[in-house]
């Protein structure tokens, strides 16, 4: 167990986030989670768990192929949360113990899907991020069709 000397003192933690990126991440005394890049940061999640959940979906997903990827606006973002959660495509499902405030995780036994707008929640001058992950084309395909978010143009 972990005693700061100053128990309202803020816990640094020194955790890199997945995002390519240096950026950190804190624990607040609350227990929230504040994510962060220089002069940029916003509580993104509940709790430490829950940042934790969220980095390793991003090995659980490995079992796939990366097959797209795309910038979205944040009405977009939100729109295709909505979508998927009320449409549940190849039975995706809400992964809530792996979602913050701007990040969502959607998953299923064909694929799965990653929605991210922390960077642009925070003032960071990067819009929202959609990733797909399957065996095939499909999944994106259906959420282009759908929703139309994803570009042929952004396929990998």
């Amino acid at each position: 167990m972990c005693e700061p000397e100053d128990a309202d003192e803020e816990l640094e933690i020194l955790y890199v986030v997945q995002t390519g990126t240096s950026a950190g991440a804190s624990v607040r005394a609350d227990g929230t989670v504040v994510v962060g890049f220089d002069q940029w940061d916003v509580v993104e999640f509940r709790t430490l768990d829950a940042l934790l959940e969220c980095d390793s979906m991003f090995t659980d997903v490995t079992k796939f192929a990366s097959v797209a990827e795309v910038r979205v606006s944040a009405a977009g973002l939100a729109g295709l949360a909505d979508y998927i959660t009320a449409e549940t495509p190849f039975s995706l499902q809400l992964v809530s113990e792996a979602c913050g405030s701007h990040t969502f995780w959607f998953s299923g036994e064909e694929g799965a899907v990653f929605l991210c707008g922390t960077w642009s929640g925070m003032g960071f001058p990067m819009p929202p991020t959609v990733k797909v992950w399957s065996d095939d084309d499909r999944l994106a395909d259906t959420l282009r069709a759908a929703y139309g978010v994803l570009s042929k143009e952004s396929a990998k």
